[in-house]
């Protein structure tokens, strides 16, 4: 855990695909988390956006894929010194081979962080306690295409963590 909070590193390895299972594993857990979780709770899910440096990256975007996530730490807001709490703020760069397949992943991306059009809250991330995510825009921007004519978003999100 970093001193200063959440990094993007930490964020993206969160943000990724869970990892295959043979249909053994599967079925065991399934009965694991049916034993562990009570009638209300359900089973935690991740958004879904690849696997970190195949497809989902942080600090950089890479040349290839044509369609992949990266994770930037931007800082964040000055700590109030009245409230126990930090404000970190990431990029979320998309680029996809076709404007439908950068949509497609700033789709999920907003599907997870702000489910019905609300920001996210309480939750965690690894061992930080996730208050609420605050888009800093309403939508990913379309940034345009890049210049190999690959169409490009960006979405900056402040995460509040308690």
């Amino acid at each position: 855990m970093s001193e200063y909070g959440l990094t993007a590193k930490q964020l993206a390895e969160f943000c990724a695909s869970p990892a295959e299972q043979e249909e053994d594993e599967k079925l065991e857990e399934e009965e694991l988390k049916g034993e562990e979780l009570g009638e209300d709770e359900e089973p935690e899910t991740t958004p879904d956006l690849g696997i970190v440096g195949q497809n989902l990256f942080y600090s950089f975007l890479p040349d290839s894929p044509d369609t992949c996530v990266s994770v930037f730490d931007t800082g964040g807001w000055p700590k109030d010194p009245d409230l126990p709490r930090k404000d970190v703020t990431f990029q979320f760069r998309i680029r996809g081979a076709t404007y439908d397949e950068a949509q497609a992943l700033a789709e999920k991306l907003n599907n997870y962080f702000c489910p019905g059009g609300m920001p996210k809250k309480c939750f965690s991330i690894g061992s930080f306690f996730i208050q609420l995510v605050q888009p800093m825009q309403p939508v990913p921007y379309y940034m345009g295409r890049d210049e190999n004519g690959r169409d490009e978003f960006t979405w900056n999100m402040t995460f509040t963590i308690r």
